[in-house]
């Protein structure tokens, strides 16, 4: 995957929460809570990116054949 591609999802979400957290009145835990949100999800984002989930060799014995 591109690096400007991920670049400019990045900024395209931290924009969007930009303007939900400025413009759209809410209490403080929950912009808080939105913000942490987006972060975790952009980070498990990437991870899923660079290390694929569900993905790997499997570790262990070869399954049982009769």
């Amino acid at each position: 995957m591109p690096l400007l591609y991920i670049l400019f999802w990045i900024i395209v979400i931290g924009l969007l929460v930009w303007l939900a957290v400025t413009y759209i009145p809410m209490p403080d835990p929950l912009k808080k809570l939105l913000v942490a949100v987006a972060v975790i999800g952009i980070i498990l984002w990437l991870i899923s990116i660079w290390i694929p989930f569900g993905g790997g060799p499997v570790i262990g014995p070869p399954p049982y054949r009769h």
